[in-house]
Parts: structure tokens; C-alpha cells; sequence
């Protein structure tokens, strides 16, 4: 696999050449093996509970969980592996490569469970890049008429808890709602909250439209240096 990221407005290269992920992998009856720059075992659930369809424009995790969304998400010279389901339990560890390189591994694991409408997933990174420890628990269970979404986080050093909770609603048979609320409290300062509002409409079964709104107080403005108190944002997902 190789990813590039592209300026949707102006076609410029985003980033380094494939500096999103590099890998060649084999997969089969024992997991996955990848080697390569890969995301983490964190980064592999680090989404999976957020409201407005983890979408990074819009969802307020990724724009209130500062401590979290600084993590080092995919590190060159990766070592990776995810095992088999197992009745619906499976899990992942990935660390990387120095090569000569000091204070630049990057450890992680996460396990998880998804069976019938419940997903429940831990994770954990240790970061030697910023001397950080991040944690993750997120779960979600479906109801059918709603999706509940749930997340929380801490980064150790930082002394930095956050949380968010959210719910996808399913309106029409191609039409879904996701509404969201997070905050990030760091010891000692202010808490940083948002919330967000966002709908998504399938085009096709491989092609979805989404848009939404973010609003966020004062305190996580400022805690972002030049950071929106809100947004709108809208986008378009293909699966190939």
C-alpha cells in the first residue's frame, strides 16, 4: 500500500511523498503482518467511537482531544501485527525501527471486541518522540434506532483526561445523523469542550456524501493556537 494525500483546492502534494502509510504486508489464516510506515495499533482504534463519522473537519474528538489527536500516529520503519477474530475478540501490537535514531520508538497495542451490536476496544501507545503515554477506551452499542458512542482518553504526563459521548441516528434507509459532544480538561486549566452536529448520505453503496457543523468555547480556542470556534465542512467518501 502506498498513501498520498493531496490539496483538494489547489492539487498540491500534501505532506511528504507517501508519507501517510508505506507498507508491504501478508495476510492470512494467522493475521496480519505489515512492515513499512503504518499507522499504530493505537491509531487502529483511536476513531472507531467518534461522532460525525470520525470525519477530522468535523468530529469533535479530533478537534477537542488535543493530547490525543498529538500522538506520533504513523512512524517510519514500523513493525506490525493483528491477530485472527477470535468469537469476535482480536487485537493488534506494533512498535518501530530506531535505525540509529535515539528516543524515536513508538509502541502500541490495542485488543477489542465486536459482536452483534456491541464493539469495545482498549489502547494504548507509549510515545518516546514526546515522553507520553496515551490511553484509550472506546465503546459503541447499536439499538437499531440509534447508535450510542462512547470514548475516553488520558495522556499520562500531560495529566490530561477527555471523554465524549455520541449517537448516529439512521433517519432514512441512506441518510444518518450523528450528533457529538467532547472535552479535554489538563490539569489545572480550563476544560475545552465542543460539539458538533453532522449527517451523512449514501450516494451509492461505495459513495458517501457528509456535512456538518462544529462550535467550540472559549477555552479550547485558545488552547489551539488559531484554532476556529466553529466550522462547516462538507465531504465525499469513495470505496474502492
Amino acid at each position: 500500500m502506498l498513501e498520498q494525500g493531496f490539496n483538494a483546492d489547489d492539487g498540491t502534494v500534501s505532506g511528504a511523498g507517501f508519507g501517510r502509510q508505506a507498507y508491504v504486508g501478508l495476510s492470512g489464516g494467522f493475521g496480519e503482518v505489515k512492515l513499512g510506515k503504518i499507522w499504530t495499533a493505537y491509531d487502529d482504534i483511536s476513531g472507531a467511537t467518534d461522532a460525525a463519522f470520525n470525519a477530522i473537519v468535523l468530529s469533535p474528538v479530533w478537534l477537542i482531544f488535543q493530547s490525543q489527536y498529538g500522538y506520533t500516529y504513523n512512524p517510519n520503519n514500523g513493525i506490525y501485527y493483528a491477530t485472527p477474530s477470535f468469537g469476535g475478540f482480536s487485537g493488534a501490537v506494533s512498535t518501530n525501527l530506531r535505525e540509529g535514531v535515539a528516543n524515536t520508538r513508538v509502541s502500541a497495542f490495542h485488543v477489542k471486541y465486536e459482536g452483534g451490536p456491541l464493539f469495545v476496544a482498549l489502547g494504548y501507545q507509549d510515545d518516546e518522540p514526546t515522553n507520553e503515554k496515551y490511553t484509550r477506551i472506546g465503546a459503541s452499542y447499536d439499538l437499531g434506532v440509534a447508535k450510542l458512542l462512547g470514548t475516553y482518553g488520558r495522556a499520562k504526563n500531560a495529566d490530561v483526561d477527555e471523554w465524549s459521548v455520541g449517537a448516529d441516528v439512521p433517519v432514512a434507509t441512506n441518510l444518518v445523523v450523528s450528533v457529538g459532544y467532547a472535552q479535554s480538561k489538563q490539569d489545572g486549566a480550563k476544560a475545552e469542550r465542543g460539539w458538533s452536529l453532522a449527517a451523512a448520505y449514501a450516494l451509492s453503496k461505495r459513495t458517501t456524501a457528509y456535512a456538518g457543523y462544529f462550535d467550540a468555547n472559549k477555552a479550547a480556542v485558545m488552547g489551539r493556537a488559531g484554532a476556529p470556534d466553529s466550522r462547516f465542512g462538507v465531504g465525499l467518501k469513495h470505496t474502492f
